[in-house]
């Protein structure tokens, strides 16, 4: 391998790692602590993860009354439990029907997201969970 394909393969090695530490940014409560004390929360208490999902309470923005928020720890996005979804259910099966989902249970308002039933597009069922303002499927486990 002559040394210019060794500096491109060293190079893109570098890229990788920093897009996969970019992305595993949100892995810890401090780092949910700061995500939501920059946003306006305070008061942030029980902090606490499940999968891709952080969870907190905190004092919302401009308010005196504590809320359930979650955040999911890939995107970074705030979901306040009692939020009202931009999206009607009708346009989250819709949107979970374009990004390849079939066979799609009862779609549900649930802790700030939109929740489903589904089978993925390689065959597996699977659980996933819809962001309220633009309907992407932001965590999918299987069943």
């Amino acid at each position: 391998m002559d040394r210019n394909k060794i500096a491109l393969a060293f190079a893109l090695a570098i890229s990788v790692s920093g897009f996969a530490a970019a992305r595993a940014s949100i892995g810890t409560g401090g780092d949910v602590r700061g995500i939501l004390t920059a946003q306006g929360y305070l008061a942030v208490s029980n902090i606490r993860q499940d999968g891709n999902t952080w969870s907190a309470d905190a004092v919302a923005p401009g308010s005196k009354h504590t809320v359930s928020v979650q955040i999911d720890s890939l995107t970074g996005v705030v979901s306040p439990d009692d939020s009202a979804s931009e999206k009607s259910p009708l346009d989250i099966l819709q949107s979970i029907q374009s990004a390849g989902y079939t066979n799609i249970g009862a779609v549900k308002f649930f802790g700030g997201v939109w929740k489903a039933n589904a089978t993925s597009s390689t065959g597996q069922a699977v659980t996933i969970k819809v962001d309220p303002s633009d309907g992407r499927v932001i965590e999918e486990k299987p069943q």
